[in-house]
């Protein structure tokens, strides 16, 4: 009508621009995902999927006083998704931490695989913190070879648009304060800005035997391998610090040593027999 004034309209598509960049970020912002990569397990071979059984298990009882996640594997890579508002993601991402077999876990959000969709994810997701940043690197990851640009192309690509966005806040390729990592898998896009290392090992409930080799026969021994692993490097460590403070008979520790390889040497000799 002649009534509404010009500035009125202004505002009106002032305030529904708005509206739908905050519908768009929450949208985007549904859920967060936890990605846990594989350590030792990826060198298996046939038992591969023993471990990989084993700490999906592991997980899944991890994460029921969380709350209802879904978790898999795929492409060496456990997936840890809530199913509702109810999860405690907070709690739960403490209780990843501390899991064997993961060397290394991140918090990220999923995306379509597509250049506009990633950088209006980024801009959602990580914007914030991108603008308190004084530089910031861009790293990319292709698993799905199905994608048509390369990694080297969407870091250019998606950097370029960023920098753009963002004119206050330099590209740094070397020494970023912040690196935002962009990872193509087959399902969708992830994306995320830190990466923590895990608890590493192997899963709980594996047993895994090491062969250790005393005076030219071979036995197997989780037990020994652990006193030869964990005590040899402790009475080493105290054998270092004895030389250089340079307290006197600094070869105590040797003799201790020898008495410590010839008791697990008689124990394991009592439960394991000798292979030649």
């Amino acid at each position: 009508s002649d009534d509404i004034q010009p500035q009125h309209i202004a505002e009106a598509i002032q305030y529904r621009a708005v509206n739908l960049e905050t519908d768009k970020r929450e949208e985007i912002n549904v859920k967060e995902i936890f990605l846990m990569k594989l350590g030792e397990i990826v060198l298996k071979g046939a038992n591969k999927r023993q471990f990989e059984s084993r700490l999906r298990q592991n997980v899944r009882r991890r994460m029921k006083g969380y709350g209802n996640f879904d978790v898999y594997i795929m492409q060496s890579t456990v997936y840890v998704e809530p199913m509702d508002d109810q999860a405690d993601v907070e709690g739960a991402w403490e209780a990843c931490q501390s899991i064997f077999g993961v060397v290394s876990l991140c918090r990220c959000r999923p995306c379509e695989k597509n250049l506009d969709a990633i950088f209006e994810a980024i801009e959602a997701y990580l914007g914030d913190d991108l603008d308190c940043a004084k530089s910031f690197k861009v790293e990319s990851k292709r698993s799905d070879k199905r994608f048509p640009m390369g990694s080297i192309a969407i870091s250019q690509e998606i950097g370029g648009r960023l920098a753009e966005a963002h004119p206050h806040v330099e590209v740094d390729v070397h020494h970023p304060e912040l690196e935002l990592r962009v990872e193509v898998h087959s399902g969708d896009t992830y994306l995320m800005s830190e990466k923590i290392p895990g608890a590493g090992g192997y899963p709980s409930g594996i047993i895994h035997q090491r062969s250790v080799k005393i005076a030219g026969k071979q036995f197997y021994s989780c037990f020994s391998c652990f006193n030869h692993r964990f005590f040899g490097s402790i009475l080493s460590q105290c054998f270092n610090l004895l030389c250089k403070f340079q307290i006197p008979n600094p070869f105590i520790p040797l003799n201790f040593c020898n008495l410590l390889n010839f008791t697990t040497f008689v124990q394991c000799y009592n439960r394991n027999s000798f292979t030649s």
